[in-house]
């Protein structure tokens, strides 16, 4: 039993009930200069065999690796409004 991602790039553009996590997370990745294809490489298999639970502590430890600041408030706050994640970043 596998799982296959059949609309991976609609996914990504439209964020289908994650578009503003995803947004978000691009903002991250935009201000601490990290690559899609880094994150995409990190997380291709785990997201399939870690227990889902898991995916925002996973995330966690991947932006800290990045250097992220703050990275579990962060990652806590994917879903709020973009220009307010921003705001907060500045302050960071």
């Amino acid at each position: 039993m596998g799982v296959e991602a059949r609309h991976y790039e609609a996914v990504l553009k439209q964020g289908y009930g994650y578009k503003q996590e995803i947004s978000n997370l691009r903002t991250i990745f935009e201000k601490y200069n990290i690559k899609e294809e880094k994150f995409f490489r990190h997380f291709e298999n785990r997201i399939i065999v870690n227990d889902y639970d898991m995916i925002f502590d996973n995330l966690v430890k991947f932006l800290r690796k990045k250097k992220v600041k703050d990275a579990e408030n962060l990652v806590e706050m994917l879903n709020i409004e973009n220009q307010e994640l921003k705001k907060i970043m500045d302050g960071i």
